[in-house]
């Protein structure tokens, strides 16, 4: 009987957004999501697939570094909550806006939010 590795091979991560709110249901927006994980990495991490549901962002990534998963998912979601926020304001301003805005009796102006704090990784090992 061969043993189970001790070490992780890949991670399966979940990045929620903000509420749950279904903002990935519109096309425009999945596709937006799905194409920034490749191009805001700067130290890419081999990425097996990754799905993009209407209220997540799911991957599997390969690494047993998770300073590097870390790093990789918070680049990944200030990246994406810009682009996704540009979009949202000139295509469904009307729609998804009151979706992703919060006000702050400290802070002057609008916040937006596109993303949960934190995010969902679960080991995965093959053998």
């Amino acid at each position: 009987m061969v043993s189970p590795p001790r070490e992780p091979v890949a991670y399966r991560i979940v990045i929620c957004t903000a509420g749950r709110a279904p903002l990935l249901d519109e096309p425009r927006l999945a596709r937006i999501a799905a194409e920034t994980w490749n191009t805001a990495a700067s130290d890419p991490i081999p990425t097996d697939d990754i799905d993009v549901a209407p209220d997540q962002v799911r991957a599997t990534v390969h690494t047993g570094d998770l300073v590097a998963l870390n790093r990789r998912v918070e680049r990944y979601k200030s990246t994406s909550e810009i682009r996704l926020c540009d979009a949202i304001t000139r295509l469904y301003p009307d729609v998804w806006l009151d979706k992703i805005t919060r006000y702050s009796p400290v802070w002057p102006g609008v916040i937006y939010r596109i993303w949960e704090e934190g995010y969902h990784c679960r080991p995965v090992f093959f053998w």
